[in-house]
């Protein structure tokens, strides 16, 4: 769920992500990925969604949907993710067996 309860994030295996309104069950919009999406999480001000999958990191504006950023660096799939509550960082769990701490407003790794 968004922060604010009004749309559900899920991913999967072929569909990348799909944004539901929470309400209605409509279909909002689908993020395209290459790569079965393992793990979601939004920012508490709900501004991002930041979804994992093999590859990279990839951060969504949720006004527009539109990608704003990748963050790079683990090796093989990310398997989970969660965001501080002050929407500054990133914790991030790979299957290269490294965890991450990454900076949201760099989108650097800390």
């Amino acid at each position: 769920y968004s922060p604010d309860n009004t749309q559900i994030a899920t991913g999967g295996h072929d569909d990348g992500v799909k944004i539901w309104d929470a309400k209605t069950g409509e279909l909002i919009k689908t993020l395209k990925h290459d790569w079965i999406v393992s793990s979601l999480a939004w920012t508490l001000d709900g501004k991002k969604l930041i979804t994992a999958s093999k590859g990279p990191i990839r951060i969504f504006d949720t006004a527009t949907w539109k990608q704003t950023a990748t963050l790079e660096g683990h090796e093989n799939y990310v398997n989970a993710i969660s965001s501080s509550h002050n929407n500054r960082l990133l914790a991030s769990a790979s299957h290269d067996r490294t965890a991450r701490i990454w900076n949201l407003d760099t989108n650097l790794p800390v």
